[in-house]
């Protein structure tokens, strides 16, 4: 059964999201480390994902 949400739920729902937040960051806006985003470009970077037939995806990290 689908459930439909009004534009006041919604509202309500958002507001009580900002206040939880808050509460937990002390309105601080939290960002990652520079450290962490460059570990996880360079992850990516050399992540290497080949579609085969036989098996599927074969997953390999190349260094």
């Amino acid at each position: 059964m689908e459930k439909n949400s009004t534009l006041k739920q919604l509202t309500y729902f958002i507001q009580q999201e900002k206040q939880i937040r808050n509460e937990l960051f002390n309105n601080e806006i939290q960002e990652p480390k520079t450290s962490t985003v460059q570990s996880i470009l360079n992850y990516s970077k050399s992540l290497s994902i080949r579609k085969t037939n036989s098996i599927g995806n074969i997953e390999l990290v190349l260094s």
